[in-house]
């Protein structure tokens, strides 16, 4: 509601849908291209054949509607610019996470030797550690 009250005519609201139907078949595009190339494993010369049209027709689509850009074809792009770094971040973080996790963790069979050594006292009941480290302690253990 918020976006149609700004964007004040129909006329800038379909810039800002042009734009953002145009670049979503551009980007169906190119993730077709990679799927066929590297997910199916086709020859590149057919996965060029196969999508090279499709490519050059949405970019003639959303070049052309990039001429409706400041009368409201900068939301959709800010809106998927925003969404974009909020991704990003979030990998860049899980990565990172994910490097201090394993710097941390301890080895399997180090852990073991300890345990049999000492055992650690018992609790009635049962505990799942998951990891997706084969060979390392999970963390939370």
């Amino acid at each position: 509601v918020l976006a149609v009250v700004m964007f004040r005519s129909s006329s800038n609201l379909a810039a800002a849908y042009g734009i953002a139907v145009t670049l979503d078949m551009l980007i169906t595009t190119v993730l077709t291209f990679f799927v066929i190339r590297y997910g199916w494993r086709y020859p590149l010369a057919l996965c060029i054949g196969a999508t090279g049209f499709f490519f050059v027709v949405d970019l003639a689509f959303f070049a052309s509607n990039l001429l409706k850009l400041l009368q409201g074809g900068w939301f959709p792009l800010m809106i998927g610019s925003i969404v974009f770094t909020l991704m990003m971040t979030w990998k860049r973080g899980r990565e990172l996470l994910n490097e201090k996790l394993r710097a941390d963790a301890i080895d399997l069979r180090d852990f073991l030797t300890a345990v049999f050594v000492s055992p650690p006292t018992r609790v009635e009941g049962t505990a799942v550690f998951l990891t997706a480290e084969p060979g390392a302690v999970p963390n939370a253990m």
